[in-house]
């Protein structure tokens, strides 16, 4: 099976306020890809996808989404290549299962707009039985003054766990999938409450990244529509495929967070 590079160093580590970027080196972060149904690259990539899930819990409220993707930041050194697509395949499968989903790409995704959207999220669901979902691709950032990941808005500001919280904490819904495309963004696992799932692509110290043109997608993202593709319906079974294939095949450390207990979280 062929082997292909991806396009690595995109999405760049922030570690301090103000915030600054130090691009991963291709170098020591580009690795062979093992493409789905053969070849190999990465070490070696063992995943078996589990089997399709039988399906969660029935969808009983509303379903609402927040998804946004940056790839054209303000100024010219900080862009990324298919964040925008991320969001946009997101928002397509969303729809296609019934969420009302608000979407925010490049300059609308303001610190402010972000932060706005949440609240209208939050706004919108208004009880238990309702579904929400929020995905993001982009830069991350994480500052060892403050100890907290955040995501990094249009104008290279840090929308921080510390900001999203208060609001996220409001939620009345009990069926939350959270998907995290973004470099150095451990601490948002502090988001997670009861009923949460999240996939979120990166530790406190890793990156995610860009694909190469054959994937039009952020590698992460990739692997989320790849499960998608195949069948699978749950945020678990989504978030697990997702996690599994990324770290397989990147230097990366994706993590899935399931604090939900009513058998699998079911999306769709």
């Amino acid at each position: 099976m062929k082997k292909n590079h991806f396009l690595v160093g995109l999405m760049a580590l922030l570690i301090v306020i103000p915030l600054t970027f130090v691009v991963a080196s291709a170098e020591t972060n580009t690795r062979s890809v093992m493409r789905p149904g053969g070849g190999g690259g990465g070490g070696g990539n063992t995943y078996v996808p589990p089997p399709l899930p039988t399906g969660g819990a029935p969808l009983t409220g509303q379903k609402y989404a927040l998804v946004i993707g940056i790839s054209d930041y303000d100024g010219d050194s900080s862009d990324l290549t298919y964040c925008d697509d991320d969001a946009y395949d997101w928002r397509d499968y969303l729809e296609s299962i019934g969420y009302q989903v608000t979407l925010l790409i490049d300059e609308q995704a303001t610190e402010a707009g972000i932060l706005a959207a949440l609240q209208n999220l939050a706004d919108l669901e208004d009880e238990a039985g309702d579904a929400v979902a929020i995905c993001y691709s982009g830069h991350g950032s994480y500052s060892r003054t403050t100890g907290e990941s955040c995501l990094v808005a249009w104008e290279l500001a840090g929308v921080y766990v510390s900001e999203i919280k208060p609001i996220t904490d409001t939620f009345q819904s009990e069926h939350v999938f959270f998907f995290d495309d973004a470099c150095v963004q451990g601490t948002m696992v502090e988001l997670l409450n009861a009923g949460w799932v999240g996939a979120i692509g990166s530790t406190t110290k890793t990156y995610t990244y860009d694909g190469d043109s054959t994937m039009q997608n952020g590698i992460f993202t990739y692997y989320a529509m790849e499960a998608i593709n195949l069948g699978y319906t749950t945020g678990e079974a989504i978030g697990n495929y997702a996690v599994n294939m990324f770290d397989a095949n990147t230097q990366g450390d994706a993590t899935l967070y399931d604090a939900y207990t009513i058998g699998d979280l079911n999306l769709a």
